[in-house]
């Protein structure tokens, strides 16, 4: 086209439609791809619901172990690692949770004290972020059973099943034991550094 009786050309900077759909997601994204999303979102939805189930029949003193309904006919997916606290309250109800998170809480705060009794800086962070990463794995697994996190696949601890966060777990113990046994040692190496240092 021309412009209004000049005869030079008018260039249009309108973006080509095929542009804008090939840049959105599900248009690049291949019917395979969508499916797959599609199939993990309706899983993650029925896993939730299961738990709730779950968590629900248990009640408050539990089913008894390894009798809960919910686990025993595979109505639970992943039972054995992300959903293990359902299946831990359908089998010891809200007793058995209650007494499993005053469990975890006594061990986050021995960590804690552990941090504020090490001897330098260094020990007192590192035993601190082991502690916070104990608290994040219980407080993401608990939220993965409220609903209230999404699903990622973080492992309760000591109680999932798998080997290499059960590692972790107890070499983060074995530091944080080391750093309480050696924070007089490193008291006194760390207030004699920084006594020659003050000299100097």
């Amino acid at each position: 086209s021309f412009g209004a009786g000049r005869g030079e050309p008018v260039r249009s900077h309108a973006v080509p439609v095929r542009a804008i759909r090939g840049a959105t997601t599900l248009d690049a994204d291949t019917p395979e791809q969508v499916r797959e999303r599609v199939l993990a979102l309706v899983t993650e939805v029925f896993a939730r619901n299961q738990a709730e189930i779950a968590v629900g029949s248990g009640g408050f003193s539990g089913r008894g172990f390894g009798q809960g309904s919910q686990s025993q006919l595979a109505f639970l997916p992943e039972k054995q690692t992300d959903f293990i606290l359902a299946v831990f309250s359908e089998d010891f109800g809200w007793i058995g949770v209650l007494l499993l998170l005053l469990l975890y809480f006594a061990i986050i705060a021995r960590s804690m004290w552990i941090a504020m009794q090490a001897g330098d800086t260094f020990s007192r962070l590192l035993a601190g972020a082991l502690a916070m990463s104990f608290f994040v794995y219980v407080i993401v697994n608990g939220g993965m059973i409220a609903g209230v996190l999404p699903v990622v696949g973080v492992p309760l601890p000591l109680i999932s099943y798998g080997g290499t966060s059960v590692v972790s777990l107890l070499a983060s113990f074995g530091i944080l034991m080391s750093i309480h046994g050696n924070r007089q040692r490193i008291g006194r190496r760390a207030g004699s550094y920084s006594g020659s240092k003050s000299n100097a």
